[in-house]
């Protein structure tokens, strides 16, 4: 089916505009050895995170490779939201149990929330003036709505310049009435666009165990002057006599292109492509990993399809300019 972009993709390039169902995993983890626990087993500093902050880090393999990336939401001390950027949060969860000792640490996979997404420069204004807030500070917010509780706000990778999420009770209709009647909703295939334009990973696309978080662009969320981890002598090995042998990189061609796809260079295997999209102007538009000495602007490579056939396209810095 052809997808087609409407005006809300433009909105959230410029203004704001809605996601909504937005997949959300997420636990409770709570415990006065919480943060201990999850700055110990992670590549991020969370340790001396505050109260209403929140931060993004990743569990990796002790070969260094991408468990999960998550968003740490710090309610307090010894309560924490968790957001799993995967699929499915239990895997993650029994991952994490596996190196509990005698931590003060419990776990719990909440079910009651769902999502909604904002993006675009006015994300922040639009939330503060839909639900009568003051301000919004720092990068995680509590605040009360038609006096139902437990309603939040986090700041998330952005994908258009600014992007929140607002996780909900799924009872809370006025929250999703309020939002869907004051702004444009983004399809899926216009999420999505956006996302491999601004170069963000997803699971299981490009965050998964076959790639390592530097290879994944992810250099801004592990933290080398911390103490060891799972991974963390590989991650740093990797870093210190640059290693890092592919990178994630967007692709273009115009002619079709598909996901799994292999990247050829002079005969030989550089590369995969992991995302793709189709662009009205039948251009297609993905992001792959590629060999470290082919990640370059504008360098031409072909693409072998699962129908075996070669098509040229070009592989592109992030984030990559929209059509």
């Amino acid at each position: 089916m052809e997808q087609k972009i409407s005006s809300a993709i433009d909105n959230a390039r410029n203004d704001v505009a809605y996601f909504f169902p937005s997949p959300l995993q997420i636990a409770n983890i709570k415990g006065a050895d919480s943060l201990d626990f999850l700055n110990r087993i992670s590549t991020n500093e969370v340790l001396n995170l505050k109260k209403g902050e929140s931060t993004q880090t990743v569990l990796t393999s002790d070969k260094g490779r991408i468990i999960d990336v998550l968003t740490i939401l710090c309610k307090d001390n010894n309560d924490l939201l968790v957001l799993s950027s995967n699929t499915s949060i239990l895997p993650t969860i029994q991952w994490l149990k596996k190196y509990l000792i005698m931590e003060d640490v419990k776990i719990k996979i909440l079910q009651d929330y769902e999502g909604i997404e904002l993006h675009g420069p006015r994300s922040i204004d639009a939330v503060t003036e839909l639900f009568s807030l003051e301000q919004y500070e720092g990068t995680f917010q509590k605040f009360a709505f038609h006096s139902e509780t437990e309603t939040y706000i986090v700041r998330i990778p952005s994908i258009s310049e600014i992007s929140i999420l607002m996780i909900i009770p799924k009872v809370n209709e006025s929250v999703k009435s309020s939002i869907g009647t004051s702004l444009e909703q983004l399809s899926e295939f216009e999420k999505d666009l956006l996302r491999i334009q601004a170069g963000l990973g997803t699971s299981p696309n490009e965050l998964n165990d076959r790639y390592n978080p530097l290879e994944a662009g992810l250099l801004h969320i592990i933290n080398f002057k911390k103490g060891c981890y799972i991974g963390q002598e590989v991650i740093a090995r990797l870093d210190s006599y640059n290693k890092v042998k592919q990178r994630l990189f967007g692709i273009v061609s115009k002619n079709f292109i598909e996901t799994t796809s292999s990247i050829i260079v002079e005969k030989a295997e550089v590369g995969a492509v992991t995302s793709v999209q189709k662009l009205p102007n039948e251009t297609y538009m993905g992001l792959c990993y590629i060999r470290g000495e082919y990640a370059q602007e504008g360098f031409s490579v072909l693409v072998k399809n699962s129908s075996q056939d070669l098509i040229e396209a070009t592989v592109h810095q992030l984030p990559m300019e929209h059509e």
